[in-house]
């Protein structure tokens, strides 16, 4: 399984992003605050969404309120505030397309008794006072079925691993990715036998500590609360064995043992995307969604980090925002997405990133947009000095690079 494609409509400034195909590696373009990282937000609220469902569909009976804190999708702010005069309970929406091999399509089809194709939508809907899933199949009745559609989700969200790298503002975000990337490979733990009986062991332990601090307490609550009889500890289960999962120190030595909370972003996104590469499941394929992985990087580290994710995109999809040009995908264009005016467009010409990045060939600090030659060494070093007092557009561009002097030599 993989996912094929994604549409985002009316999530904060995408109004209309359809059918955003995705290959191994996915690079989204645009200028700032044209809506690239609202895309990668609005898949990363579907896929959450579908998580929290199948896990417990319960879940989504509640109103949206219910899961804001869970979704962090709030009505007010992330649907268009264009459109909420006139759509007062218009929804956001995300259409997930994924892509079966032919195993899926046997094993759906032996849990639901579904005759599949080659693709299923999924769609993720999302208001101020309800959440939708639906799988809108034409001409199937069995999709409509609550217990099929369940079904489905569930097997979905055990062949997808989807993660999302958030730029890296702060501490806690930096190292949050990592944190939870950990505590996922410890889960395979718990269906490790010497482990669960380990966890018993522990859990026993604990429990006589509990039992022996509910005994001191009877005694003083009978002075107000004359009736009680008892008193009871318990850890909660689903609290139990997490504990053991998490708070891990990761120390990165390259000369000097340190904290990976300690060392700078392009590191640290080095780690999470290296943890990321790690091999699993072999019937798992992992998407990852990464915002501008070059903010806060030197150019050398960001160059370093883009050769990490081309490794990763190798046996992952990557789905990605960029301002920065070393992350196009110059082998195949339309694998670029230029995202402008709340809509998403495959790239046809390299000459559409240009303009969109403003990329000038100067940039790269080598090659300059003008060159004047002249004859010798000589007449290079008067002409930089005189031309510039001649001209204030040639000063500037001598200066930003964008025009050079060169000299062939001499005559021979």
């Amino acid at each position: 399984m993989r996912l094929s494609s994604f549409s985002v409509v009316n999530y904060r400034s995408i109004t209309n992003a359809r059918k955003i195909q995705t290959s191994n590696m996915t690079v989204l373009v645009g200028k700032n605050n044209e809506g690239k990282s609202n895309i990668l937000r609005a898949l990363t609220l579907a896929m959450d969404i579908m998580r929290i469902y199948s896990s417990d569909p319960r879940s989504l009976r509640f109103s949206a309120n219910y899961l804001k804190s869970r979704t962090q999708y709030n009505w007010e702010r992330d649907y268009p505030l264009s459109l909420q005069e006139r759509g007062p309970n218009g929804f956001s929406s995300v259409e997930l397309d994924f892509e079966l091999n032919g195993s899926d399509i046997l094993a759906i089809r032996s849990l639901t008794g579904i005759r599949l194709s080659r693709h299923i939508p999924v769609r993720v809907s999302i208001n101020h006072s309800s959440v939708k899933i639906d799988i809108p199949k034409r001409g199937t009745p069995a999709f409509s079925n609550v217990e099929n559609k369940l079904k489905i989700i569930k097997y979905v969200c055990s062949k997808i691993d989807f993660n999302f790298i958030p730029a890296v503002p702060t501490e806690n975000d930096a190292t949050r990715v990592v944190e939870s990337l950990i505590e996922k490979q410890l889960l395979m733990l718990d269906t490790n036998p010497q482990y669960i009986e380990a966890t018993r062991t522990i859990e026993h332990l604990q429990q006589e500590v509990l039992n022996e601090i509910a005994d001191q307490l009877i005694a003083p609550l009978k002075g107000f609360l004359p009736s009680v009889r008892e008193v009871q500890i318990h850890l909660r289960k689903d609290r139990r064995r997490p504990v053991f999962r998490r708070n891990a120190d990761v120390v990165i030595d390259d000369g000097t043992p340190t904290l990976l909370q300690q060392k700078g972003d392009g590191i640290k996104s080095l780690t999470a995307l290296a943890m990321l590469n790690i091999p699993t499941s072999h019937d798992c394929v992992s998407v990852i969604a990464i915002e501008e992985p070059e903010s806060h990087l030197h150019p050398e580290s960001a160059r370093q980090l883009y050769e990490t994710i081309n490794a990763l995109s190798v046996n992952h999809q990557v789905v990605l925002t960029t301002h920065s040009p070393l992350f196009v995908n110059r082998s195949n264009l339309k694998e670029n997405i230029i995202v402008d005016s709340g809509k998403a467009t495959p790239v046809k010409k390299v000459k559409e990133i240009r303009d969109v990045l403003g990329t000038k060939v100067s940039d790269n600090l080598i090659n300059a947009e003008n060159v004047l030659v002249v004859e010798g060494e000589n007449d290079k070093i008067a002409l930089e000095k005189i031309l510039p007092k001649m001209s204030e557009s040639i000063k500037k561009a001598i200066q930003n690079g964008t025009l050079i002097i060169d000299d062939m030599g001499g005559a021979g």
